[in-house]
């Protein structure tokens, strides 16, 4: 007997189909929020910012090794969270003398500090911060992702850190965009994209 409302098959369908229409939005978002942090030029706006860089690398740095002493101030000297990656400001610390361990700068952003700071192209300098961001956050990280990120700091290397690769589709764009759609992924999964700390 019949004469409700359907509920069956198509009525699942719909909802699935907003539920993954959603996901998509968030995962939009979360880019979008990244990329506005790396355009927004907190560094020279805001007082105090390299400071909370510093509390930023030392808390990743803690997460894969002992923090040493140096390490401990900062974060004990930095009451406020200093938010994800930002390639830029982060490598003005060691530009400046702030901080030496270039090691942890690569681990985060895949490249020697004095050579981001070179870089003018704003998409690649989002990627930069999208993967530091996700290191140093509490999100499961599979292999791909890690596969995904070295391929592109490979092909860009192998360019000669060509910045031209969304004008001329080359083997840069295609790193770049792999890399986007694990980001993607990962970023689906929780909506606090920057709570500390995931081994790399």
């Amino acid at each position: 007997m019949s004469g409700g409302i359907d509920t069956g098959e198509p009525m699942l369908q719909h909802v699935e189909s907003l539920r993954n229409q959603f996901n998509a939005m968030e995962q939009t978002i979360q880019l979008l929020k990244l990329q506005v942090a790396s355009l927004e030029g907190r560094m020279s706006s805001m007082p105090g910012y390299l400071e909370l860089r510093n509390r930023f690398i030392s808390t990743f740095k803690s997460c894969i090794e002992e923090a040493k002493f140096q390490d401990r101030q900062h974060l004990v000297n930095t009451n406020s969270g200093a938010g994800g990656g930002d390639a830029l400001a982060d490598a003005t610390l060691y530009e400046k003398g702030m901080r030496t361990d270039v090691s942890i700068y690569r681990r985060l952003y895949g490249m020697d500090p004095m050579r981001v700071l070179r870089i003018n192209h704003k998409e690649t300098i989002t990627l930069l911060n999208t993967h530091a961001t996700i290191v140093s956050s509490n999100h499961e990280i599979n292999d791909t992702f890690h596969t995904s990120f070295k391929a592109f700091i490979k092909s860009f290397k192998h360019s000669d850190f060509n910045e031209n690769y969304f004008t001329t589709r080359t083997d840069v764009t295609a790193a770049y965009e792999l890399f986007l759609k694990e980001a993607k992924k990962i970023l689906g999964m929780q909506s606090d994209c920057i709570t500390m700390c995931t081994l790399y």
